[in-house]
């Protein structure tokens, strides 16, 4: 699952950089392409063109001739692409009381059960009604479903459903929403607040599971708010809610547990779009820094990716 979600995340950066360098190639040397023309032909049928239209964002004519730059002069349009986007400007997300009520209300319930015995019978009657009673050894289905709204995202983006930000913002964007999120959760967990279900360990609260899965959720949400029909966020946060039931049902979690891992999630996502346009534009906003840093995709081998930063001294 997880080198699936890398050939996706690669196949989206290709589709958006990689064409949309060679098409600026294509219009600088739009003067010679007659001369060129019978060699720099792409060979693909009359069947295939349309899928390709509608993979990338280009027109027919376009297309054809995707291959007027060469293969030498593909990792410098592509670098320029990528330097574009990286540099360009990002568009802050509002901020107010209503942005943060929901996980509030999330993260102040699951604080609740700490050191509340009403609260904890209840996460009790919940988990009788979610637990089937049977023993279960992972990997477990919500192990892989929880990616699927942000998978969703570069699926969306791959086959040319613009979303609010470019790959590189977007990339980093949900990199640092899990970060933050990730941090929060495992800084929480490691202080043993509660015993899980399964009296497996100390490590139940908050459910890491749906952390990430809401973050997921919430990224869907905020890459196509006011783009795509409202559906496409409840079936975001549909998956994401399916995420937490698994996780009692699987006798790994509380209610309350998650809970907070809800909340912490979508307070982490929200929290990263308004935050990352600053951070961009004061690592980003200088000549100096221009000239000296470098942003990448990474993975690891074995498991792992996200976004590389380099900076020369």
């Amino acid at each position: 699952m997880k080198k699936f979600c890398f050939v996706l995340f690669l196949l989206s950066f290709i589709s958006e950089e990689t064409i949309h360098a060679q098409i600026q190639a294509n219009n600088y040397s739009a003067q010679n392409q007659k001369s060129f023309e019978p060699n720099l032909r792409l060979e693909s049928d009359a069947a295939s063109l349309p899928i390709l239209k509608g993979v990338f964002p280009s027109t027919e004519n376009d297309i054809k001739y995707l291959g007027v730059a060469g293969s030498d002069g593909l990792f410098t349009t592509v670098r320029d692409s990528l330097n574009a986007e990286l540099y360009s400007a990002v568009a802050p997300a509002p901020i107010s009381f209503k942005t943060f009520l929901l996980p509030t209300v999330l993260i102040g319930y699951g604080a609740l059960t700490i050191n509340h015995d009403n609260v904890s019978d209840f996460n009790k009657k919940a988990q009788e009604i979610f637990y089937s009673g049977g023993k279960f050894i992972g990997p477990f289905v919500e192990d892989y479903l929880l990616w699927t709204p942000a998978l969703s995202v570069y699926a969306l983006n791959l086959f040319g459903v613009k979303g609010r930000n470019n790959f590189v913002d977007r990339s980093a964007l949900f990199g640092m929403s899990s970060l933050i999120a990730g941090g929060i959760f495992y800084g929480i967990k490691q202080f043993g607040f509660e015993l899980r279900p399964d009296s497996s360990d100390k490590l139940s609260f908050p459910s890491g599971h749906t952390t990430e899965a809401f973050v997921c959720a919430e990224f869907l949400r905020e890459e196509y708010r006011g783009k795509l029909h409202w559906s496409v966020f409840a079936g975001g946060y549909a998956v994401a809610i399916g995420v937490g039931c698994l996780r009692m049902y699987h006798n790994k979690h509380w209610l309350s547990d998650v809970a907070e891992g809800a909340g912490i999630g979508i307070a982490a996502t929200r929290f990263s779009y308004f935050l990352y346009p600053k951070v961009k534009q004061l690592l980003f906003g200088s000549k100096i820094v221009r000239e000296s840093a470098m942003i990448m995709p990474i993975y690891q081998i074995g498991g792992g990716y996200g976004l590389a930063f380099s900076y020369r001294f």
